[in-house]
């Protein structure tokens, strides 16, 4: 009888999920694009549905178990289990029952699971950006203060060699308008975010030339380069203290391996 309860809540989730907001939802694990084959992310009765596959390898489960006959997805490896049953508005985390807003649901043959879910019980820091349809997951290995990554000797100077062989005709201290290395901002520019402590991040290009010893960053006009993680990937900053109310002011430079200064500016909004 329970099975039949079930597989009719089931049904109508999915029914639901059709017709949630068709609009494409970002999500971004500690500063990269997570890529869905199957079901994207989407947003069912108010709340974001996140893939269960996908997220969780990146947050650190060890292995994700699917049981059809029971209908049940076991996740390992994360401080203990998880436990979820499609269509049950109770999650077992540890041995203990935790709520959900809104059930796990199956959706073009994909688990997916409320946000909430993840910001709540694997340890993640979760910001939803509602205006910019995105979603940010920073795992808190990722957010490591007074952090500036090392290169070995030898593969800065490839990348060097690489550089200077590849354009020689820039002009050194010739400020950039947009840095030509960046490629994403965290928190976008001109968004209102939740969180007062929102987590500030910028994400360089792929073997971006930048020399990490260059790199400077400035909130609300303060250097608070020691209290950054600054890596080859991109430079994060969890504020300790609430951000103002109102606008907050960001400011990156940074110089490439010939000395040429890049800048990247923009602000955000904190209520």
């Amino acid at each position: 009888m329970r099975i039949a309860v079930q597989f009719a809540a089931v049904a109508v989730f999915v029914t639901i999920a059709g017709s949630a907001q068709a609009a494409r939802i970002d999500v971004q694990v500690n500063g990269e694009r997570v890529n869905f084959p199957y079901a994207q992310p989407t947003e069912v009765a108010g709340r974001v549905m996140i893939p269960l596959r996908g997220v969780l390898e990146r947050l650190g489960a060890d292995q994700i178990h699917w049981m059809p006959r029971r209908q049940e997805v076991l996740v390992s490896g994360m401080a203990g289990d998880i436990r979820l049953r499609i269509g049950d508005r109770i999650a077992q985390v540890d041995g203990r029952d935790v709520p959900l807003d809104v059930p796990p649901m199956i959706l073009r043959g994909t688990t997916m699971v409320p946000l909430r879910f993840i910001s709540e019980n694997l340890g993640a820091r979760v910001d939803w950006l509602a205006d910019q349809q995105t979603v940010y997951i920073a795992t808190p290995g990722e957010r490591v203060a007074g952090y500036r990554e090392e290169l070995p000797v030898q593969q800065e100077r490839v990348r060097r060699y690489r550089y200077e062989s590849e354009s020689r005709s820039a002009t050194v201290d010739e400020p950039a308008a947009r840095a030509p290395d960046v490629v994403s901002l965290f928190p976008r520019p001109g968004v209102t975010v939740d969180d007062p402590r929102s987590e500030i991040f910028v994400q360089f290009r792929s073997n971006a030339p930048v020399d990490l010893h260059s790199v400077r960053l400035y909130v609300n006009g303060r250097n608070v380069t020691s209290d950054a993680e600054i890596t080859r990937r991109g430079v994060r900053y969890a504020p300790e203290e609430d951000l103002p109310v109102g606008s907050n002011d960001v400011r990156l430079t940074f110089r490439d391996f010939r000395g040429v200064l890049s800048t990247q500016r923009w602000n955000f909004f904190t209520p």
